[in-house]
């Protein structure tokens, strides 16, 4: 099995089918959210050369997706903030004030169940 990781800036249309994945995997809080609900969309519009997905070349499916972030991190634990709504929201933040992050934070790799033997295999969590 070949699996290649595509930027959502290389493939977008790759995108088209994620939702299942993140239906499968997202608890139904992370999935209607305030702060996540209102930044979703920026994920791909400002941050779209951090998202990912893992893609089987050759059953030619999308068998995770993995979103990431830039973040302007301190280096110190009081500055990891607290929790996926703040790291979210700081990220935008940073965006829209034209500051460069200095790190990417690993945010999720979620594959769903079909795929998670495969997803391992290649050394990522799920």
């Amino acid at each position: 099995m070949a699996n290649v990781a595509i930027r959502y800036t290389q493939r977008p249309e790759l995108w088209e089918n994620t939702a299942a994945i993140t239906q499968e995997v997202w608890p139904a809080y992370n999935q209607h959210g305030a702060v996540l609900d209102r930044y979703w969309g920026r994920l791909f519009d400002d941050f779209g050369e951090f998202q990912f997905v893992l893609f089987d070349e050759d059953e030619q499916e999308v068998i995770a997706e993995g979103h990431t972030l830039p973040c302007l991190w301190d280096g110190t634990a009081e500055g990891l903030g607290d929790g996926i709504d703040w790291m979210v929201a700081a990220a935008c933040d940073a965006h829209d004030a034209g500051r460069k992050p200095r790190r990417c934070a690993r945010w999720q790799l979620r594959s769903g169940p079909a795929f998670r033997a495969a997803v391992s295999r290649i050394g990522c969590s799920t």
